[in-house]
C-alpha cells in the first residue's frame, strides 16, 4: 500500500505530538500540534530558525545532533513558548539526508 501526499498530510496535521521538519538551521515545516504547544502561528515558526524554538541551554545539544557529533538525540528538551514560558518535552529525531524530523511530546501528556 502506498499513501498519497494528501493522506500523509492528514497524518502529519492530525498528530497529537509536535513535529518540526528541519534543514538546519532552517525550519522547513511544523504541524498544528507544534504550533499549539508553543502558542505561535505557523508562519512565524517557519520564518524563524530552529534555535528560536528551543531553550538556550538545549541549543548546543541539537547542534551536536545535527552535526553528527551526538550518537543519540537528547531525551529531553525545552521548547520556548510565545509567552516566554518553557515546555519540557521528550524528543525523537530521525534523519533523511539533510532533513531532520523532530517529534516532541510534552512530559505531562498522558495517554487518552
Amino acid at each position: 500500500m502506498t499513501l498519497s501526499l494528501r493522506e500523509l498530510q492528514l497524518v502529519f496535521d492530525g498528530m497529537r505530538d509536535g513535529v518540526v521538519v528541519v534543514e538546519p538551521p532552517r525550519v522547513v515545516e511544523v504541524n498544528p500540534a507544534l504550533c499549539g504547544l508553543v502558542q505561535c502561528r505557523h508562519k512565524k515558526i517557519v520564518d524563524a530558525g530552529i534555535h528560536d524554538l528551543f531553550h538556550p541551554a538545549d541549543r548546543q545539544l541539537l547542534d551536536e545532533l545535527f552535526a553528527g557529533a551526538a550518537e543519540e538525540p537528547p531525551d529531553l528538551v525545552r521548547l520556548l513558548c510565545s509567552d516566554g514560558s518553557t515546555l519540557s518535552c521528550s524528543l525523537t529525531a530521525m534523519r533523511s539526508g539533510p532533513t531532520w524530523f523532530l517529534t516532541l511530546r510534552p512530559l505531562d501528556a498522558g495517554d487518552p
